[in-house]
Order: C-alpha cells, then sequence, then structure tokens
C-alpha cells in the first residue's frame, strides 16, 4: 500500500511538472512584470528580474515512523502517523537557459526550521516522541518545476509520553532516551513559481532510541507549502 501511494505521487508530480513545463514554452519565457522600459532604448525593455528567486513560508506535513529492530530482540514494534508544522526557506538559483527566466536553473537550497511528532507502538503501548527537525537540502530540478533532493537532517527530541501504564511496559525513561541525531534525508518534489510546494522525503534514523535500546526509527513524510517569493 505505501509503495503504490509513492509511485502514486511520483506519477502525479511528474505529469504536473510536464504541463506546468509545457504552458511555460507556450509562452514568453519574459514577461512584461519582469521587465523595465529603459528609455536610452529604441522601445525596448531589458530584463530585470534575478537570477535567484528567494521564499519564505509555512509548512505542513504528515509522517509515518518505520521503526527497525537491529538486533535479536523480543519486541513487538508497530509503525505509527505523526505529523510536522514549520518554516521553509527556499532558493532556486539560475536560469535553465540563456532566455529563461530567472529561478529556473538546475540547482536550489532548501533549509527548514519543523516541529515533528512521531509515534511507534512497543508491545502494544504507544510512544510519542516530540522533536525539533532541521533539515539542508540541495535540490536537483530535472524540469524548472520538478525536483530531487538529498541532504543531512538535524533532529533533537525534546519530549516523550507514553500509554504505558505498568512497569514492564515502561520501555523507556526521559532521562536515559537519546536526544540528538543526524539523519540522511532524500527526496522529490513540485514547486510552482508561485511558491506552491508538494514533496515526499524519507529520513533514515541512525539513532537507537534509548541506551542499549536495539531499535531505530526512520520516517517517510509528505509535505505541502507555500514559499512565498521574497525576491521579485
Amino acid at each position: 500500500m505505501l509503495r503504490k501511494t509513492f509511485l502514486l505521487l511520483i506519477a502525479s508530480l511528474f505529469a504536473l511538472s510536464v504541463n506546468t513545463q509545457a504552458q511555460e514554452n507556450e509562452t514568453s519565457s519574459v514577461d512584461v512584470e519582469d521587465a523595465t522600459y529603459d528609455e536610452s532604448l529604441d522601445n525596448a525593455f531589458v530584463v530585470s528580474d534575478p537570477k535567484c528567486r528567494v521564499g519564505l513560508g509555512p509548512k505542513v506535513g504528515a509522517n509515518y515512523s518505520l521503526g527497525q529492530i537491529h538486533q535479536n530482540a523480543n519486541f513487538n514494534v508497530q509503525n505509527g502517523f505523526g505529523y510536522q508544522a514549520g518554516l521553509v526557506l527556499n532558493a532556486h538559483f539560475g536560469r535553465r537557459s540563456i532566455s529563461s527566466r530567472g529561478g529556473t536553473g538546475w540547482f536550489g537550497l532548501q533549509v527548514e526550521g519543523l516541529y515533528s511528532k512521531k509515534s511507534v507502538v512497543i508491545n502494544e503501548a504507544k510512544h510519542d516522541f516530540q522533536s525539533y527537525e532541521i533539515p539542508f537540502m540541495l535540490q536537483l530540478y530535472l524540469a524548472p518545476r520538478f525536483y530531487i533532493e538529498a541532504g543531512p537532517t538535524f533532529m533533537g527530541y525534546f519530549k516523550y509520553s507514553t500509554t504505558a501504564k505498568e512497569p514492564q511496559e515502561m520501555i523507556f525513561t526521559p532521562g536515559k532516551i537519546d536526544t540528538f541525531d543526524v539523519m540522511l534525508s532524500v527526496g522529490l518534489g513540485y514547486k510552482s513559481r508561485s511558491g506552491f510546494m508538494l514533496g515526499a522525503r524519507y529520513n533514515i534514523g541512525h539513532l537507537e532510541l534509548a541506551g542499549d535500546f536495539p531499535i531505530t526509527t526512520s520516517t517517510v513524510m509528505i509535505s505541502m507549502g507555500w514559499a512565498i517569493n521574497m525576491v521579485k
């Protein structure tokens, strides 16, 4: 089911990107709103749009935590759903060609500050972890609006809660939880010229949740956001 959802998302983003690129090719590469009139020339417009588009705005989404046991252990681990919210700063550099508009080049950079809540079920008890996440993602635009991305995500837990009631269910205690991890993140996404974004990302966790407890969590994230253009 999860694999089918990812394939559908990839196909949808690719179709949206191709359609957007076709629409842009039907119009002039430089709009009047992106140009200034120069009286020193004979009725000529001079391109003035910047080579880099920078946007800042909100981002929200859902995550699906994948618990992974790395040693033989008598734990029943089930995956769980959570959510995320925060701010995103996106920069899209350069031009696709000499005649292209600014912010249509091959490379981009995205930095985010996120609050994230993750959940896993271990031995029928639900464990919730609240954390901050700071991804630094280098983006490669396969088309002017469609990109793949990769980079590190710095994460730290700051709150833990559980539904466990019995002492034998108390797997974690706040003082023993490892609080910091650097995850490898890979993903894909779509960003319109106005700044609307859709994306999917996979965060590969390396941190064991607590001391000698042999379980790490990775997350699948699906998100949407709006990076309002700051440079026009």
